[in-house]
């Protein structure tokens, strides 16, 4: 039997168990008296030992045993106040944001320091160079938050009596630049539109869900309410379509600490405002028509060929292709399938389209919002507007 050093009180160890061709993860460690207890998992597999390991020291240093604080790491300790504090409090979409902020924003910075030892710098250095990578003011906000609860909760079980967080600034709110709201010319709408829909000689199509993207375009929905979206939503005499879900990838870990992906509705959408009945456009109405033709006889109206839904990462893959394919954007940008519905905003703006419309259309909270992503657009239309009043003046 080959086995690892000892380690200190509460570390743990990982052991490969040679007789029984077995990884072998153990630990040890003191309660409040004074008491030794120990534990052990067995598995063929070394990150399924490592996994329960892991998982179990996150609830120790929570539940009574004596391990310190100080020794966890941040991502040990934000792994579980995301799974077992803010998880049961939230809707599955707001945890599966939380989980991919920290991952993606705050794990490369922070997760890796004694959870005990972060500090007012440590937090401000992580702040600042998120900004300074470009991300927008919105993502950085989020990443902080993040933070704030995690110690917020550190702070009340350990009984510290100061959160780092505590005067980090945040960079300015700066209202989003022309670059960051991405849509397309009529000309790159003419493209996405011909090769989301071409067909081969024998007049099968190209892209068998071509036409959802037809329909995305014009019809402003996110790609997770077209994901949730069923037959039962669709009013073709009427010519509408009722939002009221929405569909996500949603990651947890189960029994043993393995992280699984799987595609939930909820039913609701990301707001209030979000439950919409939105009039279609003949476009969207034609792009329904074509789809009906495909999956008319499933439930969801995005469904693979072989009856199971399609996630809205699939989409996305897709939607890379028929940029690529169609030549629809110069070589090396990259645009994802939200792009489409900045794309019907601008067309709604362009044509005149009242921005409380355009809020409603699109499912925002409040106008504010949709004030602040198209404040170019909206500007843009404003000076038109006054020079078509000087051609009364001359």
């Amino acid at each position: 039997m080959k086995k690892a050093a000892k380690r200190s009180n509460g570390d743990g160890t990982v052991y490969f168990l040679e007789k029984e061709n077995k990884w072998r993860a153990e630990i040890s460690w003191k309660d409040a008296s004074g008491k030794t207890h120990r534990k052990s998992w067995q598995d063929k597999r070394q990150t399924e030992v490592k996994a329960k390991l892991s998982d179990f020291k996150k609830q120790l240093l929570l539940s009574g045993g004596n391990l310190n604080p100080q020794t966890a790491t941040f991502r040990e300790f934000a792994d579980f106040w995301v799974e077992q504090i803010l998880k049961p409090k939230v809707k599955p979409l707001s945890y599966q944001r939380k989980v991919s902020t920290l991952e993606h924003q705050v794990y490369p910075y922070l997760g890796g320091l004694a959870v005990g030892q972060i500090t007012h710098t440590s937090v401000q250095s992580m702040v600042n160079a998120l900004s300074d990578s470009g991300l927008s003011y919105s993502t950085v906000k989020k990443a902080f938050e993040a933070v704030n609860g995690c110690l917020h909760y550190y702070r009340i079980k350990t009984a510290t009596a100061y959160n780092p967080c505590e005067g980090v600034s945040l960079p300015e709110n700066k209202r989003n630049d022309v670059s960051d709201i991405k849509f397309f010319s009529e000309e790159q709408r003419k493209k996405v539109f011909r090769e989301a829909t071409r067909t081969h000689a024998n007049g099968a199509c190209v892209y068998r869900l071509g036409w959802a993207f037809v329909l995305l375009m014009y019809s402003g929905m996110r790609v997770g309410e077209l994901c949730a979206l069923t037959w039962d939503d669709i009013n073709f005499a009427d010519k509408t379509i009722s939002i009221c879900k929405g569909a996500i990838e949603y990651t947890e870990r189960d029994k043993d600490g393995i992280r699984h992906s799987t595609l939930l509705t909820q039913d609701s959408t990301k707001t209030k405002s979000g439950n919409r009945v939105i009039p279609m456009t003949n476009r969207a109405y034609e792009a329904l028509t074509e789809l009906q033709k495909i999956t008319g006889g499933e439930e969801y109206i995005i469904t693979s060929a072989n009856h199971k839904r399609v996630r809205p990462s699939r989409l996305d893959t897709t939607f890379h292709k028929i940029l690529t394919a169609g030549k629809v954007v110069e070589e090396g940008v990259t645009l994802g399938v939200h792009s489409l519905r900045h794309t019907f905003a601008s067309m709604l703006f362009n044509n005149g389209c009242e921005v409380k419309i355009v809020s409603e259309l699109l499912g925002h909270s409040n106008t504010k919002i949709t004030e602040n992503i198209y404040i170019h657009l909206i500007q843009e239309n404003k000076a038109k507007a006054i020079s078509m009043i000087d051609k009364y003046s001359d």
